[in-house]
């Protein structure tokens, strides 16, 4: 729905072109106000994964079969393009995202965590990775995969470097490199 609105309302510009904040066109849910009251008193799990462009067509196709097959409709789906970047520890491919909302309600959250263990298998299998500032589900296995372990120990070497005492942490920290300490 909000697609259509923004396709209508660029209509009646006339295809004028204009600029934006970066804000603004990363963050559209952001402009508009209480869009969290949407999903209810359960809040929202993202799943949000990267694919490069010669596997995306098939790999998002398959996401969404299985997600009509489990009967698990995400509410809000945003798909974008991507380019690499030099970043040791990057979901930036030469590809696409493609970023699902799903409604969390006490029957749904389990379904839901199962759901994205079965796509990430799917998203590895086409060369896929993911966004640790959005990933709330993704396990250590699935991490070294896709990173690799020439990576993560490049990684966890400048982590005990430029923290030898281990108290720069997060919950995501503990929850993916918690196994490598």
């Amino acid at each position: 729905m909000i697609n259509i609105g923004k396709y209508h309302a660029s209509r009646l510009s006339n295809g004028s072109k204009f600029r934006q904040p970066h804000v603004a066109f990363h963050f559209l849910l952001d402009y508009i106000p209480n869009f969290k009251l949407a999903y209810g008193s359960g809040g929202l799990i993202q799943y949000q994964c990267f694919v490069p462009k010669q596997n995306a067509l098939e790999t998002f196709k398959e996401i969404l079969q299985i997600c009509q097959e489990r009967g698990i409709v995400n509410y809000l789906s945003v798909l974008k393009r991507h380019r690499p970047d030099d970043f040791l520890i990057s979901h930036g491919v030469d590809g696409f995202s493609l970023a699902m909302d799903f409604r969390v309600t006490q029957k749904r959250k389990q379904k839901i965590v199962s759901l994205a263990k079965e796509l990430n298998t799917i998203v590895l299998q086409g060369g896929g990775r993911f966004y640790f500032a959005k990933d709330s589900l993704l396990q250590p296995e699935n991490v070294s995969v896709y990173l690799g372990e020439d990576v993560i120990n490049r990684f966890l070497n400048l982590k005990a470097t430029n923290d030898p005492g281990s108290i720069l942490q997060t919950n995501l920290w503990r929850r993916i490199f918690g196994s490598y300490t």
